[in-house]
């Protein structure tokens, strides 16, 4: 069991907490939800609300229970929890680091490669990480 789980998420059965779906449907999609999980840093909050219609939000109730509230270096809080600075796009940053943008034939298949296809087969996860080189896939906008 998760650390945690019982404290965050007291009425979830053990089928619920390993059911994928039921993780898909509890997750935290905005600010206000995250806040009621976690005590979020002033460059937390203003992250979320600067990378608000730019790239989504979400955290699974199991990556929850994995992050520290109280440690904002948190290895899985930084991976999980925008900052402000994201928001912004800096000198020789690209929007599409891989490559891939003109590989697209179509809007779900990457053909970088002659031997091999990439098949995107969701515009969603169930963590959008920050770090994610596909974000610009996943934020939406498409």
């Amino acid at each position: 069991m998760s650390s945690g789980r019982k404290e965050l998420f007291p009425n979830a059965t053990d089928a619920e907490w390993r059911d994928w779906r039921w993780q898909l449907r509890h997750g935290v999609r905005s600010l206000a939800e995250l806040e009621r999980y976690i005590p979020l840093t002033d460059d937390e909050r203003r992250g979320c609300v600067e990378t608000s219609g730019i790239f989504r939000l979400g955290i699974s109730p199991y990556y929850l229970t994995l992050i520290d509230p109280d440690h904002p270096y948190c290895p899985v809080r930084m991976q999980s929890i925008p900052v402000a600075e994201e928001a912004h796009t800096h000198p020789g940053e690209l929007r599409d680091p891989l490559g891939e943008d003109r590989h697209r034939p179509v809007r779900a298949i990457v053909h970088k490669y002659p031997d091999r296809v990439l098949l995107l087969a969701v515009d969603h996860c169930s963590v959008y990480c920050r770090h994610c080189t596909r974000r610009r896939i996943t934020s939406g906008a498409e």
